[in-house]
């Protein structure tokens, strides 16, 4: 499976991506910022390194669980105590990170979570690539949602979300592992057993044209157009897109 449909949003990453600096984009990606604790499901939270680092806010949501996905961030409050479980997944955010190999993990994780019916934070540096890519990956292994309807229900709650094309390749691929082609849920039906309103997705303000747009990425990634360097994509925003088939090799 490949993408299309990508807008390449305007900000500092444009510069990053033509140098093909390896550092990470998100960071220096201007989002509208949106209050913590960002609550996609009933006791899943996604969010950046500062609500890693907000005692109080953890406290107060009863998040028992941090799920760290960054290599180098510390797991603040591992080490006093404090009965937080942690779980670090070393990834960076870059073309040539696989994250999919760490699903199985984080899955279980966030479930241990759920099961003792206590919050979790999943979080990378900005929340936008990295812990996205994971919650989805949970959305769609768990409550059987096709990417698209994960994609859609996570940016109904967090409007700033950009996971980086390459992940979101590895999350087309898992939704094929899971059979979801065939055989997904209804995104309605799942959030009225969890008691959940459905919330409509951002406009986001692309024309059909403009949604018809080629994917970019790294040039040696199969069906993605070259041009933009061997770096980082978490400066695209998926306004609109749609799967696309590879072109046999």
């Amino acid at each position: 499976m490949g993408l299309r449909s990508l807008r390449i949003s305007g900000s500092g990453c444009e510069e990053a991506l033509s140098s093909g600096s390896s550092s990470e984009c998100d960071e220096s990606h201007a989002h509208v910022p949106q209050e913590f604790p960002i609550e996609i499901l009933p006791n899943l939270y996604l969010g950046n390194s500062t609500n890693s680092e907000d005692c109080d806010a953890l406290a107060r949501h009863n998040i028992k669980y941090v799920l760290n996905v960054t290599p180098d961030l510390p797991n603040t409050f591992e080490a006093e105590g404090c009965g937080i479980n942690y779980l670090k997944i070393p990834i960076a955010d870059h073309w040539s990170q696989n994250l999919a190999v760490h699903f199985p993990q984080a899955i279980r994780f966030i479930e241990e979570a759920m099961s003792a019916r206590c919050g979790v934070l999943v979080h990378c540096v900005a929340g936008v690539s990295r812990s996205v890519t994971v919650t989805l990956a949970y959305l769609m292994q768990r409550h059987r949602l096709s990417l698209r309807d994960a994609f859609e229900l996570v940016r109904s709650r967090k409007t700033d979300i950009a996971p980086n094309f390459h992940f979101m390749r590895q999350l087309h691929s898992f939704e094929r592992d899971l059979g979801l082609h065939d055989h997904s849920a209804s995104l309605s039906k799942v959030l009225e057993e969890l008691g959940v309103r459905e919330m409509r997705a951002p406009d986001s303000g692309v024309g059909a044209d403009s949604a018809r747009a080629p994917a970019r990425g790294h040039p040696g990634a199969p069906g993605v157009v070259a041009g933009i360097g061997a770096s980082p994509d978490s400066g695209i925003e998926f306004d609109r897109w749609s799967a696309a088939r590879d072109t046999p090799q």
